[in-house]
């Protein structure tokens, strides 16, 4: 738009402008009136503005862009692959994987080019801990973009990606059933202490057979349910 180097650094110092990134920037005011998700996805389309044409947004970038729920991630770095297999250098706010993504795994969502939902589930396996990971998978699943068996097959080709060592624990702790972060969270605090699996969203009747209600977890055999809120 024709300003200086001074003219914009002088704008970023009093708030009229935000530097997203190198080269990157937007009104100031709109950057501060965005939920940390929306920044992320500002900071994305930065990155794909000078990133190579067969760049794709992966990982956690894929899973926010497309807004399933994501929880105890770093949303301060982008995450991109190339369909041509190869990457670039890691940057502070970009990692650029490098692996096989064929372009029946990518699609474009609102002009900006995603991994697919069941290829992003088992992605967040790889860069996130196994509750952060179970959060977006959960989803997922429970959304209907990806089924178990359709995570099971992604997880077989990806058994020798790097950090993918937690991706069958991921699954085998994973439910179309859990509904939210909160549930999510509270069914591995079951299983990280050592209590048995609750079964969840169950629906509860009376002794007539009447509905009283559903409840976000259920042992049966102990007579005991559980509500999160």
């Amino acid at each position: 738009a024709g300003y200086t180097d001074n003219q914009i650094g002088l704008r970023v110092k009093v708030g009229q402008l935000h530097r997203i990134r190198r080269g990157a920037y937007c009104d100031g005011e709109l950057w501060r009136s965005l939920d940390e998700l929306d920044q992320h996805r500002l900071l994305c389309r930065a990155v794909l503005r000078t990133a190579h044409p067969l760049t794709v947004l992966t990982h956690t970038s894929s899973a926010v862009e497309r807004r399933f729920p994501v929880w105890g991630v770093d949303l301060d770095v982008v995450h991109t692959t190339r369909t041509d297999g190869k990457s670039g250098r890691h940057e502070r706010d970009w990692v650029q994987h490098r692996g096989q993504l064929p372009d029946s795994q990518v699609e474009d969502v609102k002009d900006v080019r995603l991994s697919i939902p069941g290829r992003c589930a088992i992605e967040m396996t790889t860069v996130a801990e196994v509750e952060p990971a179970l959060v977006t998978v959960n989803a997922i699943l429970h959304d209907g973009a990806a089924t178990m068996e359709g995570l099971s097959k992604f997880a077989k080709d990806a058994r020798y990606w790097p950090q993918s060592l937690t991706t069958d624990l991921v699954l085998r702790l994973s439910s179309p059933k859990i509904e939210s972060v909160a549930e999510t969270r509270t069914d591995y605090l079951c299983y990280m202490s050592g209590l048995p699996r609750p079964e969840p969203q169950v629906v509860v009747h009376d002794k007539e057979g009447k509905e009283l209600g559903r409840v976000d977890f259920l042992w049966a055999k102990y007579g005991v349910f559980l509500e999160f809120d």
